[in-house]
């Protein structure tokens, strides 16, 4: 899937109750939005949004402490790529908005 992780990490997730299929699952969707979540935390840095990182994804997926702030920090984004786009004609509503339809 792209992402690492070692055993340190794992014994972290065990203790919050997360299992091997769990953690395989929440990879997989780490590494679903992980792309798009990464490059808009940069694009909107200024604006305060970014970092996104695998770490935040990881805290927001399994939810481990900062899951909240985590997931405030994907909303965040995808009200700003949202807003960056919303009235202008032909435009779309951004790469969030497209894929919050989906697993985003």
């Amino acid at each position: 899937m792209g992402l690492a992780t070692n055993v340190t990490d794992a014994e972290y997730l065990a203790r919050y109750g997360v299992n091997k299929a769990q953690a395989q699952q929440g990879y997989r969707t780490a590494a679903e939005i992980l792309p798009t979540a990464s490059k808009l935390g940069d694009i909107y840095a200024t604006q305060g949004a970014g970092p996104y990182t695998q770490q935040t994804a990881e805290q927001e997926i399994f939810n481990v402490p900062g899951a909240a702030e985590a997931a405030a920090k994907r909303r965040k984004l995808v009200g700003l790529e949202t807003a960056a786009f919303s009235g202008q004609a032909g435009l779309g509503q951004g790469a969030l908005a497209r894929e919050r339809a989906g697993n985003f």
